[in-house]
């Protein structure tokens, strides 16, 4: 911190320079220092305004919260200030303030997380904006599907109202069989699309994951993503604590997989993502007992 000082007078060879520290030591003239008590005493009335001879000038560091005080205003303050260092020379008086007077700039939690959810909604905005603006599918042709493979082909429903009804139920895992060249991938997209023109600030965040691209889909399933899509490690950890959301999980057959991936990743378990999956896999991948690498813990 610099100050402005006023020009001080050329030097005085017979001035005299006291210094004052803690401890019995001799000043500058070999007269004895002055006790604690006798110098807090002698500190506190030898500097007050009426004290100070004239031209000299009392000068003390100030924090962050007093950028405009002058040196007159505090050549009036009335409070005694705990001898560390004092300093007293012709024409010039400077005080040091204690460690434990001193005051930080502090930056309270409920900012920076304000500031971190302001981020994090630019963030989803830019990537809203480039997901609808990159969807091109010129002709859609909305898929029916079977409640199970042994259902018959009359029970088929409109995929997307299937879908509607476990986004707005309490079912965690959903997923979507189908032939290679059935659309599962082009009705994913489609979702997506669909998800983000309804989305609302601070409602669940759709998020579609291409599996095969996914480095560790076992673990870092959802982090994975965010990184690809340009979210920083504060907006992560952010997002995992206080959002949900809808994750749109692509080519668990292409991928290889054979692991629960709700399960590994801990999904909606205490202090972990708070999400719904939906996962799309060609029924030939999977054997007889394919359930159990899709039911959520209970």
């Amino acid at each position: 911190m610099s100050f402005s000082h006023q020009d001080n007078p050329p030097p005085n060879p017979n001035a005299t320079t006291l210094l004052l520290f803690d401890g019995d030591k001799l000043t500058a003239d070999g007269k004895r220092t002055l006790s604690e008590l006798e110098r807090t005493t002698k500190v506190g009335r030898t500097l007050s305004s009426e004290d100070l001879p004239a031209g000299l000038q009392c000068v003390q560091h100030c924090n962050s919260e007093r950028p405009d005080s002058t040196p007159e205003s505090f050549a009036s303050t009335s409070h005694l200030m705990t001898p560390t260092a004092l300093l007293v020379a012709r024409g010039q008086h400077t005080a040091t303030t204690p460690l434990a007077q001193r005051q930080e700039p502090r930056v309270t939690t409920s900012i920076v997380k304000d500031q971190t959810t302001q981020m994090i909604e630019n963030t989803l905005d830019t990537l809203r904006t480039r997901i609808l603006s990159h969807y091109t599918q010129a002709v859609y042709i909305p898929p029916l599907a079977k409640p199970n493979l042994k259902a018959e082909n009359d029970k088929q429903l409109p995929l997307m109202d299937t879908t509607q009804d476990f986004l707005a139920g309490d079912g965690q895992v959903m997923l979507i069989l189908g032939d290679s060249g059935a659309g599962k991938s082009t009705f994913n997209r489609h979702l997506e699309n669909s998800l983000w023109k309804d989305y609302k600030t601070g409602g669940r965040i759709p998020l579609f994951i291409n599996l095969p691209a996914i480095e560790r889909p076992n673990k870092e399933l959802v982090e994975e993503q965010l990184r690809i899509h340009g979210f920083s490690e504060d907006e992560i950890h952010e997002l995992k604590q206080n959002r949900q959301f809808m994750l749109i999980c692509d080519g668990y057959d292409e991928s290889q997989l054979t692991t629960n991936l709700h399960n590994t990743n801990l999904l909606n378990q205490s202090e972990q993502w708070d999400t719904k999956m939906i996962l799309t896999c060609r029924t030939q991948y999977l054997g007889p007992n394919y359930r159990s690498r899709f039911m959520p813990l209970a």
